[in-house]
């Protein structure tokens, strides 16, 4: 992709009497400093870094973001991201909602969770870029973006499960815990607080803590 900034995004207009729905879907390399918000939306959003860094505003507390982190918003939830001044990152995101859309996102263990990390950023890339590709203003190019949003959802289930959790770089889940205390520290934030922060369950946490 070329160094200058630009986005690229479509926008379905296929929503009725669909389980799940793509709404919207793109990827932007950010100016330094761009933002959105603070605002919501009527649907969920995920978005997923694939490169630079940024914050994420959400619920009170603030998130230090960066490539191969992750962050999912609900339909009517006030958040405001920015980009950062030197590194500004690059992510693709998709827009959805529908009857099983809640169902997934609680399988996915997203329900509590505002961010997230996956290590095999190519595999959730590519799926993403699949949705985006398949975009049109036929029917059939709606149902064919839905069903890349499951198969999107296969991946990111797949990697997020617990069991691939520790094949990640433990040393990165304690420099974003550390982040995010010092981001809210004056606040009344809990072990429970950090480790959704962060991604994983607080007794992994807490043993990445005693290993490092």
């Amino acid at each position: 992709m070329p160094d200058s900034i630009f986005k690229h995004s479509f926008k379905a207009t296929l929503r009725e009497n669909m389980g799940l729905s793509v709404y919207n879907c793109g990827y932007q390399k950010c100016e330094p400093l761009y933002s959105w918000g603070p605002a919501v939306r009527d649907h969920y959003l995920i978005h997923y870094i694939a490169s630079g860094s940024g914050r994420l505003h959400c619920g009170g507390h603030e998130y230090s973001l960066k490539e191969g982190d992750g962050f999912i918003t609900a339909p009517l939830q006030m958040i405001y991201y920015q980009a950062d001044a030197i590194e500004p990152w690059e992510y693709y995101w998709v827009g959805f909602n529908g009857a099983d859309a809640t169902r997934l996102i609680n399988t996915a263990g997203l329900t509590d969770r505002q961010v997230f990390q996956i290590e095999k950023k190519d595999v959730i890339l590519n799926a993403l870029k699949k949705i985006y590709d398949s975009g049109g203003t036929r029917a059939v190019d709606d149902m064919r973006m839905t069903g890349y949003l499951y198969l999107f959802f296969s991946k990111l289930i797949g990697n997020l499960d617990e069991g691939n959790v520790g094949s990640a770089n433990g040393y990165d889940y304690i420099q974003t815990a550390l982040r995010y205390i010092e981001y809210n520290y004056s606040m009344d934030i809990s072990v429970n607080d950090i480790s959704k922060s962060v991604g994983i369950s607080r007794s992994h946490l807490y043993r990445l803590f005693v290993k490092y």
